[in-house]
């Protein structure tokens, strides 16, 4: 959600040397050849060190090359310098934005409108910071703003897009993303939101090929396997390198598409995240699986995994999803099974936070004490499986929480509100071998958006995910199915930002099961909650 180049110098024939140094290094900006238009600066400040517009492009030129702590330090003294330089208060709000500083990003961009309320690249750049800060509504109302000043601007309509659909307004979304497109139709970032769209539309037929601009948006040119690129054809005695090209979960998701590549060919070798290769071990449709960066065996075709739905032309109809496609290890299962048996009733695994880097954690991710209402239940008990960021909210839960070590488990008593907190002990044999082995054993997961959501689909285990008004493009829009998780519900949100209801919801129908399923606090569990959701 970049607001594109400022550069703002002019120069006439009686530059000075620095000048004309300055004035090169912005058409190298121009160029996009960083390197040298850093060069250029440099020089010019050896001349002249006090250079506000040296200093200024210079900040922007290490931003694009994400050295945003030298951006920072050049762009803080351009200002020391002259304060009402504008585009140096916006050079460094974006910086401050890339690091995630929002609050003071934001701050940087209202200089900026303070000084010169017509700097479109000002009020996109704030728009961008509260968009980051879950402000979805206050960005909308800035994107409009730049459009009055600038009617036609690229960025302003792509980010727009990117609000309104925050916010559910889906249809003014693709509005503004098409009107992005026929500002500028190679405009890769709109091809790629175009993308999202479509598919979260359920337009898998053109969603699929937009989604191949995701080797665009790095600007680094045509992706080094396209010579070898695969075209869905049989491979019979070749070697096929199918590679993970995204996150944990999206790997987990289109691990589904293996046996169908299999079924075509020769020898297939899958390139994965090295935390995945131990679940993974007898995963069908591979020959091999080797670590991300690996040396990989000799081979003649390769192909992205999610190129896969795009080249099997997958449809909402035809998605393979034969469940359970993974399978936790039997020992752990076991172990596992034999740590939580003594605890009665129904026990229901939970995570809260989903990785707080992306754009969009804020609008995915909501706080723990979101449970409560579920805690409160008669019989249930809640069991944490969340690792890393969001676990410290376990402190300030208003129940109980225990930290059992081995064999402690089963001397836990079923206090109303209590949360078992089995986070130190999971994944210690490789990542998620141990969660996957405690799936097993629970009769619900409810989860965030992310890879243990993906984990427990995979798995077949009943699982509940919470979504924002505006979820990932793999959830679709309104159905509280899931065409690729038989065993998943999805619980949505009616309006940005409220969770509470979200889970008002998920507490009546979790009553309504126990209801049906004629099972009361006094008994024990003996098998699973239901295979499939009701």
């Amino acid at each position: 959600m970049s607001t594109g180049y400022l550069h703002g110098l002019h120069v006439d024939e009686t530059a000075s040397n620095a000048e004309a140094l300055i004035r090169r290094g912005s058409v190298r900006m121009v160029q996009e050849s960083w390197a040298e238009a850093e060069a250029y600066y440099r020089q010019a400040l050896a001349i002249e060190p006090r250079h506000t517009w040296a200093l200024n492009n210079l900040g922007q030129v290490l931003l694009e090359q994400r050295r945003f702590d030298e951006a920072v330090s050049c762009l803080r003294e351009a200002l020391r310098l002259d304060p009402h330089l504008a585009q140096a208060h916006i050079n460094l709000g974006n910086t401050l934005k890339e690091q995630r500083q929002l609050g003071a990003a934001a701050e940087c961009h209202k200089k900026a409108i303070l000084i010169d309320a017509r700097q479109t690249a000002a009020w996109i750049g704030l728009g961008n910071a509260l968009h980051d800060m879950g402000k979805a509504r206050n960005a909308v109302a800035c994107y409009r703003f730049a459009l009055r000043l600038k009617p036609d601007d690229v960025d302003a309509h792509h980010n727009l897009a990117y609000a309104l659909a925050r916010l559910g307004r889906f249809a003014d979304a693709v509005e503004h993303n098409d009107r992005a497109l026929r500002a500028c139709p190679a405009h890769v970032r709109s091809l790629w939101q175009r993308a999202q769209l479509r598919l979260l539309q359920g337009d898998f037929e053109r969603g699929w090929a937009d989604y191949e601009q995701r080797w665009a948006l790095s600007g680094a040119g045509p992706p080094s396997f396209e010579k070898f690129r695969w075209d869905g054809s049989s491979f019979s005695g070749k070697t096929l390198v199918v590679f993970a090209d995204q996150g944990v979960g999206d790997t987990i998701q289109f691990l589904r598409y293996l046996p169908m590549v299999a079924a075509r060919g020769g020898r297939v070798v899958f390139e994965c995240q090295q935390a995945l290769l131990p679940l993974l071990s007898d995963i069908a449709g591979t020959h091999e699986k080797v670590a991300c960066g690996a040396v990989l065996p000799p081979y003649e075709l390769r192909i992205p995994l999610l190129s896969l739905p795009g080249l099997f032309a997958t449809t909402l109809a035809t998605i393979p999803a034969s469940i359970p496609y993974l399978r936790a290890d039997p020992s752990l299962v076991k172990h596992w099974r034999q740590e939580l048996a003594p605890l009665c009733g129904y026990k229901i695994g939970i995570t809260w936070q989903g990785n707080p880097k992306p754009v969009g954690d804020c609008y995915r991710s909501f706080p723990l004490r979101c449970f409560e209402s579920l805690a409160r239940l008669p019989g249930v008990t809640l069991i944490s499986l969340q690792k890393g960021h969001g676990a410290e909210q376990l402190r300030c839960f208003v129940g109980r929480v225990s930290y059992p070590s081995s064999g402690e488990v089963g001397r836990i008593e079923n206090p109303s509100s209590s949360i078992v907190d089995l986070s130190d002990r999971l994944d210690n044999a490789g990542a998620f071998l141990d969660s996957a082995a405690v799936m097993m054993n629970l009769d619900l997961v409810i989860t965030v958006d992310s890879a243990l959501a993906h984990l427990a689909g995979a798995l077949g285990v009943p699982v509940w995910v919470p979504l924002p008004v505006a979820p990932d493009w793999r959830w679709l829009l309104e159905r509280e199915d899931c065409p690729w998780y038989p065993t998943m519900r999805l619980f949505r949100q009616r309006r940005i930002g409220a969770w509470s209801d979200v889970f008002e919801r998920m507490a009546e129908r979790f009553v309504r099961m126990q209801e049906s399923h004629g099972w009361n606090t006094d008994q024990t569990r003996k098998s699973r909650f239901g295979d499939t959701v009701s």
